[in-house]
């Protein structure tokens, strides 16, 4: 199964023609209070534009997610198992741009976030562009989120020939949890994952699928043309005061 699968029966939301903004993460921290290193942000109902009810963005990376809309409108997917996304709900999706300013992100409308029916099967992930594999490998090897922690239970009790139950994988998932917050301390880093594993592991166990990732489709269901006015006129101002 193919991620474009997933959303081929989805239609390109229809907006009119605007020219995108294109702002960096600092500025979207400093304007609208929202963290600048992390997957997901909240504007405060008095920071909105327009103001009066909170916004829920979401900045996803286009290593991790090769299934990304490309225009504002179009249909995409996300690869995560972050528990935020358990829930059906709209969020603003801002995508980074691919070209020379890396830093620079565009807001690409409002998308209905929705986790699909078909996890993202061991083969498929072995055939996902090989930058998007060695991407989510490092996640697994470093990642302290307990979901990702998880998943590299799975994969060591796999690969020790141990049955998988509910209790052992969270006694693993914890451990490996205290073990990456340890070696995040140590300097140089270890080359040595949870539990000893090798990023060759994990890779293995998830394209042999003992360990697997949600698929999340995006459909867009409106564009915030004020939000957009808004945000160009709040960067140019921004440009202005750092001298740009």
């Amino acid at each position: 199964m193919l991620l474009s699968s997933r959303i081929a029966s989805f239609a390109i939301y229809p907006t009119a023609a605007t020219k995108l903004t294109a702002v960096s993460r600092g500025f979207l921290a400093a304007q609208y209070r929202v963290t600048n290193c992390h997957l997901m942000g909240t504007v405060k109902a008095d920071r909105n534009i327009p103001p009066g009810a909170a916004r829920e963005m979401v900045f996803p990376g286009h290593p991790q997610n090769p299934g990304l809309p490309r225009v504002p409108g179009e249909p995409g997917t996300l690869i995560s198992n972050r528990p935020e996304f358990r829930q059906h709900r709209v969020l603003s999706l801002w995508v980074k741009t691919t070209g020379t300013d890396t830093k620079a992100w565009m807001y690409f409308g409002e998308y209905e976030v929705k986790e699909s029916p078909q996890a993202l099967s061991g083969q498929e992930f072995s055939h996902l562009p090989e930058p998007t594999k060695q991407t989510w490998v490092t996640s697994l090897f470093t990642s302290t989120h307990q979901c990702y922690a998880s998943m590299s239970a799975k994969i060591w009790l796999h690969k020790h020939g141990i049955a998988s139950t509910p209790a052992l994988i969270r006694e693993k998932t914890e451990q490996f949890l205290a073990q990456i917050r340890t070696q995040k301390k140590m300097k140089p880093s270890p080359k040595v994952g949870p539990g000893d594993m090798s990023k060759d592991d994990i890779l293995e166990g998830l394209c042999d699928g003992v360990a697997m990732f949600d698929v999340l489709t995006l459909r867009c269901v409106g564009y915030d043309h004020e939000f957009e006015t808004g945000l160009a006129a709040g960067w140019k101002r921004w440009l202005t005061t750092k001298g740009m």
